[in-house]
């Protein structure tokens, strides 16, 4: 969500960049947020660029129900993406940052509209559920405002636009753990689990989709409970290629996983 905590600077950060996604110095990731920034970075900054998404960006700005929102430019929305700077909410130096944490996942504050503050929570949730956030944020980059009081309504469009681009929102609730194994040419066998910890509001579906612009390969029903299910399925899949698995609840999702084949 965008924030309009004032300061009195910007420190600019001075670390290596990850494609064109930036990694801030407030609040310093560690070596496993690094790599996730680092995976989620790489996927949205390719995918806001490819032709995939012009097609969604397009049809999603025709819709007539999306009329009342401030429409960027794709160019500009795709600098948005590609110039982001990221930075940790939870060891931010500002108070004002801090302050977001258990309220919203991550912070884009108007005084710096290409920095994005994340809590360490949402990044745990894996690259997957974070290239939905860097998406996301970064509409309110290119100009989009924060959806707030009357205009809590371009927040929904906003993740409407995420999900028709192939990443949609990650609202907790499920942890998914799996590993593959090779059983032919170019079948392979996924096995693990689903830990559902909190009641799905809707039935949940197993979905594997492609990693880099999260078109649905493969799904399955799941048990509607709370609990620990199995992961048992043969699929036909690409060689060393990088996949999502993902547990879908109505247009969001619960959790997710990358796995990469052999």
């Amino acid at each position: 969500m965008a924030g309009n905590h004032a300061v009195s600077s910007i420190v600019r950060p001075h670390v290596p960049t990850i494609q064109r996604v930036h990694l801030g110095n407030d609040g310093h990731p560690d070596a496993s947020q690094r790599a996730v920034i680092n995976a989620a970075g790489f996927i949205a900054d390719t995918h806001v660029m490819s032709r995939a998404f012009a097609e969604v960006w397009n049809r999603f700005w025709a819709d007539p129900a999306n009329s009342g929102m401030p429409q960027p430019t794709l160019a500009r929305y795709q600098q948005a993406v590609r110039d982001r700077w990221i930075n940790i909410m939870d060891t931010s130096v500002r108070p004002q940052i801090r302050s977001e944490l258990g309220v919203s996942p991550a912070v884009t504050p108007s005084w710096f509209p290409q920095g994005t503050w994340i809590s360490a929570a949402t990044i745990a949730r894996g690259p997957d559920a974070l290239v939905n956030i860097l998406l996301h944020e970064s509409l309110h980059g290119a100009g989009v405002p924060e959806g707030v009081g009357g205009l809590a309504v371009f927040e929904s469009a906003m993740q409407l636009l995420t999900t028709q681009a192939g990443f949609p929102i990650d609202q907790g609730g499920a942890t998914v753990r799996a590993e593959v194994r090779r059983t032919g040419s170019t079948a392979v066998r996924i096995v693990g689990s689903v830990e559902i910890s909190r009641q799905p509001t809707e039935p949940p579906l197993l979905h594997l989709a492609t990693a880099h612009d999260g078109s649905i390969i493969d799904n399955k029903p799941l048990p509607g409970s709370v609990g620990t299910h199995p992961i048992d399925m043969i699929v036909h899949l690409h060689r060393h290629t990088r996949y999502a698995l993902r547990v879908r609840e109505g247009a969001g999702m619960m959790g997710s996983t990358m796995i990469t084949t052999p």
